[in-house]
């Protein structure tokens, strides 16, 4: 039997302060933080969320916080 082929594509981190730890996360990792760009698609009428996506030439999960 062969094995499913398994990928992570996000990741949620649960904080009380979600802007401040998507700008540390994107620092640290050289990503692109997305906080300012509005509500997730996911949970359009929360305005405390934030996002650090990966560049484009880096194969890494989109961090939701």
């Amino acid at each position: 039997m062969s094995q499913p082929n398994l990928r992570v594509t996000s990741v949620a981190i649960g904080s009380l302060q979600p802007r401040e730890l998507a700008r540390f996360y994107a620092d640290l990792l050289g990503w692109r933080d997305t906080a300012s760009e509005g509500p997730l698609r996911a949970a359009p009428s929360r305005r405390d969320g934030a996002q650090v996506k990966p560049p484009p030439d880096v194969d890494g999960p989109t961090l939701n916080f």
